[in-house]
């Protein structure tokens, strides 16, 4: 599921803005609304955004990803 959530130092560490969701600044309450209608009106980026989190799980968490 492709996420919106606030740019603070513990959501940096898991969404890598505009590769697996969008980071916005706090308090920033439009590009929040923005970010979020934008997702639900683009599905080519949400899938985007979801392939690349597989992707990265793969890499990551299975020996798929180790050469």
């Amino acid at each position: 599921v492709p996420i919106v959530a606030t740019s603070n130092r513990g959501h940096k560490e898991i969404i890598s803005n505009e590769f697996n969701g969008y980071l916005v600044n706090i308090g920033d309450y439009k590009e929040l609304v923005n970010k979020i209608e934008y997702l639900i009106n683009n599905k080519e980026i949400k899938e985007k955004f979801i392939n690349w989190k597989l992707t990265k799980y793969m890499i990551k968490f299975t020996d798929q990803g180790v050469p």
